[in-house]
């Protein structure tokens, strides 16, 4: 049986977001990757306690998640509060695998219901600038 051109559009659409969505989601967790490197050696050169990583490591979330949001909001020009917030989802999983490792694997709710409730957040702020950058307008030529 040979599919429609309606049916292999639908499904050529879906295989296309799916990969630009693997492909968000890996570049978010490079970026986090490099900002989390960054902001652990500087404090490491700055004699931060390890009691404070917390705070480090939830800085550079935070960073990432709106850079992320920021470049996909960006990317898809519309919905910038949602496509922020969902360009984050790998992130809250490393997050939570970070902070428990930081924290010997006892986890207080309450911080880790505030932390993730931020980086929601920032993901959602960071894919509002990403909608609302203008495009630079294409330079005429003649005249």
């Amino acid at each position: 049986m040979k599919k429609s051109k309606k049916a292999k559009k639908i499904i050529s659409a879906d295989n296309s977001e799916l990969k630009n969505n693997v492909k968000m989601q890996l570049l978010n967790f490079i970026i986090y990757a490099i900002v989390f490197s960054v902001c652990v050696l500087i404090s490491l050169v700055s004699g931060i306690k390890r009691s404070n990583m917390y705070y480090v490591s939830m800085l550079s979330f935070m960073l990432s998640s709106i850079i992320c949001g920021y470049i996909a909001g960006f990317k898809v020009r519309k919905n910038g509060i949602y496509i922020g917030a969902v360009s984050i989802l790998l992130q809250l999983v490393v997050f939570l695998l970070v902070s428990a490792a930081i924290n010997n694997f006892k986890i207080d709710i309450l911080r880790l219901v505030i932390s993730i409730i931020l980086m929601i957040i920032s993901g959602g702020i960071g894919g509002i600038l990403g909608v609302n950058t203008r495009l630079k307008p294409k330079k005429k030529r003649g005249r």
